[in-house]
């Protein structure tokens, strides 16, 4: 139960706050905010918010083990221009440093290079997936059939 589990932590923190059920579609979650901030690598709400152009973070502490070769310095990009981050002081210092100009920051140059190759590689964004995913797995069904 991972949901009451990260609320319950938050809550400790501030009883106030007020957290969203899941049942909400992450598209309408998130098309209102001014920034996303996900506590794992692989979350869906990571992707979704990238793919959707919000300035989105990961704050977590990871082993680079936890990646493949193949994808290790794609996410050390990320973390390199600041979208993730393990360290809670420099991560708070970052974002006080940006908030009340996250879209600058966002859509700079340098940084907006970083993001847009990793959701070239990581974010598939098709208005068919299904048939997509149709030809994909029927090329792949004749390649090991052969």
């Amino acid at each position: 139960n991972y949901e009451n589990y990260e609320i319950n932590l938050w809550k400790k923190l501030d009883a106030n706050l007020n957290f969203e059920k899941r049942e909400i579609p992450i598209k309408q979650s998130i098309q209102d905010t001014k920034l996303v901030i996900c506590t794992t690598l692989g979350s869906t709400v990571f992707f979704e918010s990238l793919t959707s152009n919000i300035p989105t973070f990961i704050f977590t502490n990871y082993k680079k083990s936890m990646l493949s070769d193949e994808c290790r310095s794609d996410f050390e990009k990320l973390k390199k221009i600041g979208i993730i981050n393990d360290n809670p002081y420099k991560f708070a210092k970052f974002i006080n440093k940006h908030f009340n100009n996250i879209d600058d920051w966002w859509n700079s140059k340098n940084v907006k290079i970083v993001i847009n190759d990793f959701v070239d590689k990581y974010c598939s964004i098709d208005e068919h997936p299904i048939e997509k995913l149709t030809k994909i797995l029927n090329e792949q069904s004749k390649l090991l059939n052969k």
